[in-house]
């Protein structure tokens, strides 16, 4: 089934638009939108990678954790952090909002539409062990699919190429960021790629990756680093080559503070 955002939203919080245009800048340049929370709002952060840029935009009086991009339409579908309580948003380019509503969780750190655009995939948060969900787009309602067997998943891409839905862990799994799992649709269940992005040779994820996405075509990867504004390489955006997870610095995107999330418009 197919979602169309277009009708029968009405817009309850206004943010600034997204001054983005229908095409990227040059050919080579991916724009992606990341959110760095701060206080009790979002800032948003739009960010070309060639050359690299990153242009701050006041964004909705809410704290958002997780960002994705639903694959036919320029709406952003985002999750709160946990002071926001784990509800859904959805954020449209001229500004509005639309409150989905809660997810029945406390916090949902980790979202991305399947690159069919027919499922909104989170992984909840929690220390003791985390699980897949799907999420109602309109009512933000959460539907358990099972757990995933892994402690601190904060970041959730499907990669458009393969469909295979992958999690990014933080601190709190093995005290180390930067775990790469690919994760089970059916089941929830996540198998340890034996990746770790903290220890890529390309030069590794020094704090936790928050933030996952994948280029269009599949064919490039992006992560995030959140920590807030004390931990080391927070707001840095990386590249990355999907198969291998080899880490190339693309530049610091928030000027010290966390990226909590990232998406890929272009």
């Amino acid at each position: 089934m197919r979602i169309k955002f277009a009708a029968g939203l009405t817009a309850t919080l206004v943010f600034s638009a997204l001054p983005v245009s229908s095409s990227p800048p040059q050919a080579g340049a991916s724009v992606l939108v990341g959110t760095e929370p701060a206080g009790s709002s979002t800032t948003l952060r739009l960010i070309t990678t060639a050359p690299f840029s990153s242009t701050s935009i006041p964004g909705p009086p809410t704290r958002l954790a997780a960002i994705s991009r639903f694959p036919t339409e320029l709406v952003l579908s985002c999750t709160g952090g946990w002071d926001d309580g784990g509800n859904l948003y959805h954020l449209f380019p001229n500004g509005n909002v639309y409150v989905a509503g809660p997810t029945g969780y406390g916090s949902v750190p980790a979202l991305a539409w399947d690159s069919t655009g027919a499922v909104l995939w989170g992984v909840t948060g929690g220390f003791s062990g985390a699980d897949l969900v799907s999420l109602d787009p309109f009512t933000g309602a959460a539907t358990k699919i099972g757990a995933t067997g892994v402690v601190g998943i904060e970041s959730l891409a499907d990669r458009p190429s393969t469909g295979v839905l992958y999690g990014v862990t933080g601190w709190h799994y093995d005290g180390t960021p930067g775990d790469v799992f690919t994760i089970d649709k059916a089941t929830g269940a996540a198998t340890d790629t034996g990746f770790d992005l903290e220890d890529s040779p390309g030069g590794g994820a020094p704090c936790t990756v928050s933030g996952l996405a994948f280029s269009n075509d599949g064919s490039t990867g992006y992560a995030s680093i959140g920590c807030g504004g004390w931990g080391p390489g927070a707001g840095m955006l990386y590249r990355f080559t999907p198969g291998t997870f080899a880490l190339t610095p693309v530049g610091q995107a928030t000027g010290g503070g966390s990226m909590s999330g990232v998406t890929v418009i272009f």
